[in-house]
């Protein structure tokens, strides 16, 4: 029962401080403008707590999904011309209050990023795990256990930092690495390979033949078929049904795509053997192909982890690159997401009983996490805030757009019937995205909350 509340109060504070802080954005800037804020409510439903602050009424509800300000005068009807009322102002200047709320979330983002950047976050180091045989990279001379440090000379921290500059080479790369203590430089050429992008799309890129991971075991998960069949951490893998393994990565091809078992040849120490193991069916969701199911047998490769910090004040510059990467592949994703038939939107929308599952499990994995997970949750709101769609801070920018454009605002008659198309379509999604959770995710997410609480039970008795 711990567990549960604790997942629960995350996801109850997670939330709280979205709209807080995005409601702080719209307050802030009504009161810098000399609009009166006549109440600010923290989510929907009963109100569990009242308190007037000066002319502001503060409400915190039941339900922290939602939230919203209510600013004197901000109904064209209910305007009565006084210097302290919404549309008392210029469309200037109720556009900039609009667009604070949406503007405070993506400050937000650009400060959780700062300090994620300045205490350091977990990243897969530049060390090679396995060298593809026959590949540019073996030819080259590149062996596992190399750490690659610049490519074309430029410094390469992570490993998908080392990837990125490898991806865009175009016929060789220079690569700057260091063996027992001792620099090597390297002119390795490049050959182009298909691979799947992080929004989902096939695309072309230069490969050298290099892994991060070689096909040693690094964890064995509890409850999964690899411990009953009795692998073990450090354990090699030579073989899946007769077929040599290099690397990790075909290893885990091979695994996920057996049937019912695999044959595993296997060396741990200097003892070779063979061990048949069953496989495990899980479901995992893609862009393009909607639900899948893959198998697997429980085993992690070995961590190839370190903590990157930035020191203050680089690490204000590292938040914003930070910050402008994760806005961008947003953009990217919205757009491919809206414009590609070929990948799956109801894959790739998730309402809030779904982002609370994420929210729930991201917690299990520590205080930076967490932060990195609100910090793209608040790109995410900045940029969804914004559509020009009718009901959203965007629609109301357009419209008063519109209105300084044309110098008189639009008739109540428009405005209602564009605010009643759009909250129609924001309605429907919610349902789409509601019934999406509910019907095609609930039962993942529901499964595991009663595992979790069959784990607690069992550890109390």
């Amino acid at each position: 029962m711990i567990p549960f509340i604790f997942n629960f109060f995350i996801i109850v504070v997670v939330f709280s401080i979205l709209i807080i802080v995005h409601e702080l954005g719209h307050f802030f800037a009504a009161r810098l403008f000399g609009v009166k804020v006549t109440d600010f409510s923290i989510g929907f439903g009963p109100a569990l707590f009242k308190k007037k602050i000066r002319q502001t009424n503060l409400s915190v509800c039941l339900f922290p999904l939602g939230g919203y300000i209510k600013m004197a005068g901000d109904n064209r009807s209910e305007s009565r011309g006084y210097r302290d009322e919404f549309f008392s102002k210029s469309p200037g200047i109720r556009s900039g209050i609009v667009f604070a709320g949406p503007l405070f979330n993506y400050i937000l983002a650009f400060l959780f990023l700062i300090i994620i950047a300045t205490v350091g976050f977990p990243v897969q180091d530049t060390i090679v795990g396995a060298v593809e045989n026959g590949s540019p990279a073996q030819e080259a001379g590149i062996q596992p256990g190399d750490k690659l440090v610049a490519v074309n000379d430029k410094k390469v921290e992570t490993w998908s930092q080392l990837k990125k500059e490898i991806y865009q080479a175009e016929a060789s790369v220079d690569i700057s690495l260091e063996r027992n203590n001792e620099k090597i430089q390297l002119n390795v050429p490049v050959v182009e390979e298909e691979m799947t992008d992080q929004l989902g799309r096939t695309t072309k890129v230069s490969q050298i033949g290099i892994m991060l991971y070689k096909p040693v075991i690094g964890e064995v998960i509890e409850q999964y078929p690899a411990e009953e069949a009795g692998i073990k951490k450090g354990d090699q893998i030579l073989e899946v049904d007769g077929e040599k393994i290099e690397n990790w990565q075909d290893l885990a091809e091979n695994i996920q795509g057996s049937k019912e078992a695999v044959e595993l040849k296997i060396k741990r120490g200097k003892e070779v053997f063979s061990l048949k193991v069953p496989v495990k069916k899980e479901e995992v969701e893609g862009f393009k192909s909607g639900q899948e199911y893959i198998s697997v047998i429980g085993i992690r490769p070995p961590s190839n982890e370190k903590i990157l910090k930035t020191a203050f004040p680089g690490s204000l510059l590292k938040g914003a690159d930070m910050l402008f990467k994760t806005t961008l592949l947003s953009v990217k994703g919205l757009w491919y997401m809206i414009t590609d038939p070929s990948i799956s939107f109801r894959e790739s929308i998730a309402g809030p009983i779904y982002i609370s599952y994420i929210i729930s499990k991201t917690a299990q994995h520590g205080l930076v996490a967490l932060l990195q997970l609100i910090s793209l949750l608040s790109i995410f709101l900045f940029i969804i805030n914004l559509l020009p769609i009718p009901v959203f801070d965007g629609g109301h920018i357009v419209f008063f757009g519109i209105e300084k454009l044309k110098g008189s605002p639009l008739s109540q008659k428009t405005e209602d019937a564009a605010t009643r198309v759009g909250l129609a379509l924001i309605m429907v999604l919610m349902f789409f995205v509601f019934y999406n959770d509910i019907v095609k995710r609930g039962p993942k997410i529901w499964k595991e909350i009663k595992s979790s609480f069959n784990q607690e039970s069992n550890e109390k008795n």
